[in-house]
């Protein structure tokens, strides 16, 4: 086993993993998101502060201090079958709070950003669901 402590390999571990999350401006800890221009198919929108009850994932990363939640918004015709966007609100552990739409058909399995893979989960389930 290598020489270094617990704290250092954590700190390592939440390091490698903050690559995966979108651009960020440093203001203090945690993830401040503060653009979205490697997110293709998404907008920053106004923040809803929707419920945990009324979301269709939720994600708590603990390491990391954020909460993700997202909500498939209607397609076409009103029908949440087929979504046409998924609002996805990200919440510091600090407070700070970020609210994105995604194109429900462009987001992507392949991203390195916790807020596209939680928006692409998100369509996912629900056409699981749907074709039960």
């Amino acid at each position: 086993m290598s020489g270094e402590s617990f704290q250092d390999r954590l700190q390592k571990n939440i390091s490698q993993k903050a690559a995966f999350l979108p651009a960020a401006e440093p203001q203090g800890t945690g993830i401040q998101v503060k653009r979205c221009r490697q997110l293709q198919g998404a907008r920053e929108v106004e923040v809803r502060r929707i419920p945990y009850s009324a979301c269709d994932k939720v994600e708590i990363n603990v390491l990391e201090g954020y909460t993700l939640k997202a909500k498939l918004e209607k397609g076409e015709g009103g029908r949440k079958e087929q979504p046409g966007s998924v609002y996805v609100e990200m919440k510091e552990d600090s407070g700070f709070v970020k609210a994105f739409l995604f194109d429900a058909e462009a987001v992507s399995k392949n991203s390195r950003s916790a807020v596209e893979r939680i928006a692409y989960e998100a369509v996912m389930e629900q056409g699981r669901q749907g074709t039960t």
